[in-house]
């Protein structure tokens, strides 16, 4: 017989690039689970940490989801408080960070921070296809998300058609997404752009 009990008390702690992704949460999970949880949002947003101090109230008691405003400071008061569990999306730095603190009251974490997701294109592929869905997939939100492929195996027979299709296929979605469009997701601030990738 398997018996099923929450941990009772998590802290999630949320990426610059999906505060407001809230239905996709490690939050989101704990609660259905019947756990609470503590989710700390980025000072790297303000507009929208604004709205989820304001939401994340109106619907849910405060006793199962509340929702603080991150930062440097109030996250390092919060780890050290006794969480039984400890859900971390973000840099590797600030990673090692949580994971230390944790250590001191032995909380697990689950740490999600910035990879390198390859993709891989063998010599049977669709190649406009996979060009096509590949450079979405680096270009949606910014590339600033824990998907985004950062590079990509392609089969030697079908390299320079890759290259090709993938050119066409940047030049199609950098119409779609001129400057001038302000629904195109961006880098929020230097700190983020040094994390940034760019070749020719």
């Amino acid at each position: 017989m398997v018996y099923r009990e929450p941990l009772w008390r998590g802290a999630d702690y949320r990426p610059v690039q999906r505060t407001a992704a809230f239905a996709d949460t490690a939050c989101t999970a704990a609660l259905a689970a019947g756990n609470t949880c503590i989710l700390t949002l980025s000072e790297a947003l303000p507009a929208t940490t604004s709205v989820l101090l304001e939401l994340v109230p109106k619907y849910f008691e405060p006793s199962a989801v509340t929702a603080v405003a991150g930062g440097k400071e109030p996250n390092t008061e919060l780890l050290k408080l006794p969480f039984d569990f400890i859900f971390f999306t973000g840099s590797t730095v600030v990673g090692k960070i949580v994971a230390k603190a944790a250590a001191e009251n032995l909380t697990p974490v689950l740490a999600r921070t910035r990879g390198m997701n390859p993709a891989v294109v063998d010599a049977t592929a669709n190649v406009p296809d996979a060009a096509k869905k590949i450079v979405w997939g680096k270009m949606a939100w910014g590339g600033q998300w824990c998907t985004a492929p950062g590079y990509a195996y392609v089969h030697e027979s079908v390299a320079e058609t890759f290259v090709a299709e993938a050119r066409k296929a940047l030049v199609e979605c950098l119409a779609r997404i001129r400057k001038s469009n302000s629904d195109y997701s961006r880098i929020i601030n230097g700190a983020r752009g040094g994390t940034a990738r760019f070749a020719d």
